[in-house]
């Protein structure tokens, strides 16, 4: 029997025996990250589970899950804890022997829309099935005792709202969930609010999870070290760390919010979508979606498509092999070093250190912020100005703190609003650096002085 904890019109917690659990009609609803659970994770369930079997141990806890039950469509809806549900479901298929039909289990039969899921979902079945082979006795009686004896907490929730509001507080305070995740489960929240198609909202999330661990630009590289800190400086706030905390930066309005600017965006969004249709009879303009990666957010799929962009963009500027700072024009005979600017950035002496990390950070958020609103015009001579702009700070002191950027941001005779309120290309590169005292690497030890005309 289950122990009944507490129980409200909103929200039912009570402890379960995990063979109670997994038979539930339970459902992966389409804000949750993909499976990603490792060979390692599931090995070390694996371990704790048999450890406490040996030991006979007669009630073992095996943490907690949350579930919204969504009674519009009788669904149970998995809010936290589908790492382990997964997991469980899959040890005892496989201790039954691949035989769905001994025990039901309607988790396994989910469909993961992530390719990430499936991968990590067969690597942990070879795992797990080579872990039974060593160690497991009698599958049998080892199952019996993970749907019997273990449990879990189960806690229910009833209002979608109230299920969100949990998803962020216990993943907020915690380690388990990135900004990113609670990001995605926001926007995907509104996505299907919206009744965008399923293909949509699929490739959503496939972009983003592939964006999640990317090798460039990753959401680290482009949302937290990018566009948070153009955002945030737009507005004088500090950017020194995206975290939880800072989640409304990236939390807009609605498309159904009447407000001058999101109708703007609406229509330039439909355009787009009207170029797909009828390119011919449409403004070439229309054929890219545009962004200012300034701009309010709108909620859900253009959300999306703003990251994507973005995404896209960094790829152009920062690709370390094909990225357009790799240009031998970019001071022109000045980098005689193979891969051109970027090589330079990152293989300076001193380029390790955290102070000039942070130089590069600043000149890379400027060098988007032009492309951005200029595209490709005069991009050389425009990188070159935020170059000897950024870099300058490197040979004006010897030790360089975040703060040290944020002050240069927010500077009377400041780059970046300089940028910000340029109406074309040409205004921005008439842009004059203050003269300054060089105090640091006088013997040009950096080879910054060589760039920067010192």
């Amino acid at each position: 029997m289950s122990q009944e904890i507490v129980e409200t019109q909103k929200i039912v917690t009570k402890i379960q025996k995990i063979g109670d659990i997994v038979k539930k009609e339970l459902s992966i609803p389409d804000y949750q990250r993909p499976y990603k659970w490792t060979s390692k994770n599931i090995i070390q369930l694996l371990n704790d589970l048999y450890f406490n079997f040996e030991k006979g141990k007669k009630v073992y806890r095996v943490g907690s899950i949350v579930i919204h039950h969504d009674k519009k469509d009788n669904k149970h809806n998995i809010v936290d804890g589908q790492q382990r549900l997964i997991s469980l479901s899959l040890i005892l298929y496989l201790l039954n022997n691949n035989n769905d039909s001994i025990l039901t289990l309607p988790l396994l039969k989910e469909k993961l829309p992530h390719t990430i899921s499936a991968d990590n979902l067969i690597n942990n079945k070879n795992a797990a099935k080579q872990f039974m082979q060593d160690r497991v006795k009698d599958n049998a009686e080892f199952a019996n005792y993970i749907l019997k004896v273990c449990e879990l907490v189960y806690i229910e929730l009833n209002d979608i709202d109230e299920a969100f509001q949990f998803f962020d507080a216990q993943n907020a305070r915690g380690k388990s969930l990135a900004p990113y995740d609670l990001l995605k489960a926001y926007h995907l929240r509104v996505l299907k609010t919206d009744k965008v198609d399923k293909e949509t909202t699929y490739q959503c999330v496939e972009n983003w999870e592939n964006a999640v661990s990317s090798e460039i630009a990753n959401l680290e590289q482009v949302i937290s070290n990018t566009l948070f800190r153009l955002r945030r400086w737009y507005k004088y706030q500090h950017a020194e760390s995206f975290t939880n905390k800072e989640l409304d930066t990236f939390k807009g309005y609605n498309a159904d919010d009447n407000y001058p600017y999101i109708n703007q965006q609406l229509a330039n969004f439909n355009l787009y979508k009207l170029y797909r249709i009828l390119p011919t009879r449409i403004d070439r303009r229309f054929s890219q979606l545009s962004f200012q990666s300034t701009q309010p957010i709108i909620n859900g799929e253009l959300f999306f498509r703003y990251v994507e962009h973005y995404r896209e963009s960094y790829v152009f500027l920062f690709h370390k092999k094909n990225g357009f700072l790799n240009k031998s024009e970019i001071f022109d005979k000045k980098l005689t070093e193979k891969g051109g600017l970027l090589h330079f950035i990152d293989s300076y002496p001193g380029a390790y250190r955290v102070g000039d990390r942070y130089i590069k950070n600043l000149f890379q958020c400027l060098v988007m912020l032009y492309y951005d609103k200029f595209g490709q015009e005069h991009l050389v001579q425009a990188i070159e100005k935020c170059f000897k702009w950024c870099y300058r700070i490197r040979l004006m002191q010897g030790r360089v703190f975040y703060r040290t950027i944020e002050n240069q941001v927010y500077a009377e005779n400041s780059l970046f609003f300089h940028l910000i309120k340029s109406d074309n290309p040409r205004e921005f590169l008439e842009f004059i650096i203050d003269k300054y005292e060089q105090e640091f690497d006088t013997n040009n030890h950096t080879g910054l002085a060589t760039l920067l005309e010192i």
